[in-house]
């Protein structure tokens, strides 16, 4: 014969299961309100999107964001544009290959001020991208022949930041004594003005380092991301 304080533990036990399964089963209705093929076919609405951010101190409006945009995509029809947070906003494009050809020709500039763009993804929740590095075409003036050099090119973009590769091979572009690099750079630090290197002649002369699309910096110390 079983002990009454068994019996009572076995009681217990089967209310509180019970108690286990009907709360599983509210959680369960809860959780399916919205079906995950709904979020799913919500989400997918938003293929072909860019997300961006404008670094800047002050709070942008995003009408003046939307007529600017306006302006400088004017050949991309039907740009759709959502407000994210302060200063961050989606673009939604009509396909891929409007969507590629912005992203393409970064760094864009609204009012002297950096857009920094990055390809959209749903999966990846906002505050996980980052916008403190951004890519720059970086043009190296007054060089010497043997200035052109493949290591020196690379040791004189390092001192910038990050050189880019695309499918192996380094983003540099050599026209005469003309040397252009894409360049990830650091927003937080200091854009690099120039370096001191020796020419052939033993002579220090001074490369010029000229950002293409350079926006406005914080006077006396070249920096852009001020806004975190």
């Amino acid at each position: 014969m079983s002990h009454p304080n068994n019996l009572q533990v076995a009681a217990l036990t089967r209310r509180m299961q019970n108690a286990n399964l009907n709360l599983n089963q509210v959680r369960d209705v809860r959780s399916s309100l919205i079906s995950v093929s709904e979020i799913d076919k919500a989400a997918n609405k938003w293929n072909n999107c860019l997300i961006g951010k404008i670094i800047h101190k002050d709070t942008i409006e995003p009408d003046d964001v939307k007529k600017e945009i306006n302006i400088i995509w004017r050949q991309y029809k039907r740009v759709e544009m959502k407000v994210m947070g302060r200063n961050l906003f989606v673009f939604k494009f009509r396909n891929e290959k409007d969507k590629q050809e912005v992203f393409k020709r970064i760094p864009w500039v609204i009012n002297f001020m950096l857009f920094v763009l990055r390809e959209y993804d749903n999966s990846i929740p906002l505050e996980n991208y980052t916008f403190t590095h951004h890519i720059f075409s970086v043009i190296f003036r007054n060089l010497a022949l043997e200035h052109t050099d493949d290591g020196i090119i690379e040791k004189m973009a390092q001192d910038i930041g990050q050189l880019v590769e695309v499918d192996g091979k380094k983003c540099v572009t050599i026209r005469g004594r003309v040397v252009t690099a894409k360049i990830l750079v650091d927003l937080r630090e200091p854009l690099k003005r120039g370096v001191w290197i020796f020419n052939a002649a033993k002579q220090k002369v001074w490369v010029k380092y000229h950002f293409e699309k350079q926006p406005k910096t914080t006077p006396h110390c070249y920096v852009i991301e001020h806004d975190d």
